[in-house]
């Protein structure tokens, strides 16, 4: 979990940290700003690590992108169409049932066709059907694209294997094989500058908590960043004096597209113990005293439970409304 850096608390608007591998460079066609973006499931830690050590193994773009199988190729997205890709990605996310589990390996090769080396993805009859309903649900929209090759999933090795050694990858990694659980489907944008891919927004697959059925309704969905538009409604509020990581357990408040309220936090090693540290509740002003505060920090709290927190308490950097919150839901004080 990121800590505060030095910026005042009294000269700038609420501070989100950018996460690594997050570009922040807006590329333009003419006047108008666009985004390239890849909708994907990216390996989580630790078979990132370990696949990444494959790629480099067999000259991949380790630089260039995160190992990850693409569910939308690039496409380009106009400014205006942001928020409804973000809606896209939120729907198809919520759609799934919850994590997907699938086996990735072993290594195969797209020859003749191109030297393309990969590793497989596949799973049983259940994962196969709903990775293929994922990729439909995000191929509408500002995301959709004609599609006319068949769909193989797969992360991708290298592009270019020297003649000859991709034989020899194919016959070193024919027996990898490993199950691994995708719980966050990613937007990935892609960097003009700096020639490289990174995470946008991403979306925890499984049904969004809805709080106040049947009056004023709210989703409470899950990230593992702070989305773009939570940045902007920060931005707009003008909320001083509380400063948030972008990245770690995110649970966003919204109704319909409009962002109003989030908490970040992030569970932590103490020792022995892992502890649950709470480090910023913010609710949009026209919606304070109406109880959405108690609800994104009871959410957030249960998320870092079910991480493995054995104890939750607001950070050494949490702002006093945020300690409030947590104080009145039955959270911890912070620990020396």
């Amino acid at each position: 979990m990121r800590k505060r850096s030095g910026s005042s608390e009294e000269t700038s608007i609420v501070a989100v940290y950018p996460a690594r591998g997050r570009p922040r460079r807006v590329g333009r066609v003419g006047a108008v700003a666009r985004r390239r973006l890849a909708a994907c499931l990216v390996l989580p830690e630790p078979h990132r690590t370990e696949v990444d050590g494959l790629r480099r193994a067999t000259g991949g773009e380790v630089a260039r992108i995160p190992p990850h199988i693409t569910l939308v190729p690039p496409v380009n997205v106009r400014e205006e169409a942001w928020d409804e890709a973000l809606e896209v990605l939120r729907r198809a996310a919520g759609a799934q049932p919850g994590p997907l589990d699938l086996v990735v390996g072993p290594a195969a090769t797209f020859a003749p066709v191109n030297r393309v080396v990969y590793l497989a993805v596949d799973g049983d009859a259940t994962a196969r059907a709903r990775l293929r309903d994922l990729r439909a649900a995000l191929l509408v929209g500002p995301l959709e694209r004609d599609e006319r090759r068949r769909f193989i999933p797969h992360v991708t090795l290298s592009h270019r294997l020297p003649e000859g050694d991709d034989a020899h990858a194919l016959a070193v990694l024919g027996r990898y094989e490993e199950p691994v659980r995708f719980a966050h489907v990613e937007l990935l944008t892609y960097d003009d500058e700096a020639r490289r891919w990174g995470s946008w927004a991403d979306a925890r697959m499984g049904p969004v908590r809805v709080t106040g059925r049947g009056g004023i309704e709210t989703e409470l969905g899950v990230s593992a960043i702070v989305p773009p538009d939570v940045v902007a409604g920060l931005a707009a509020w003008e909320v001083r004096s509380v400063t948030l990581p972008d990245s770690g357990t995110v649970v966003t408040g919204r109704r319909g597209r409009e962002v109003v309220g989030v908490a970040v936090g992030g569970v932590e090693r103490w020792g022995a113990r892992r502890v649950g540290r709470v480090d910023g509740v913010v609710v949009a002003p026209p919606e304070r005293g109406a109880g959405l505060g108690r609800h994104l920090v009871t959410t957030l709290a249960a998320e870092l439970a079910d991480a493995g927190a054995e104890r939750i308490e607001p950070s050494e950097d949490a702002d006093d409304a945020t300690r409030a919150l947590a104080d009145a839901v039955g959270l911890g004080a912070p620990q020396p």
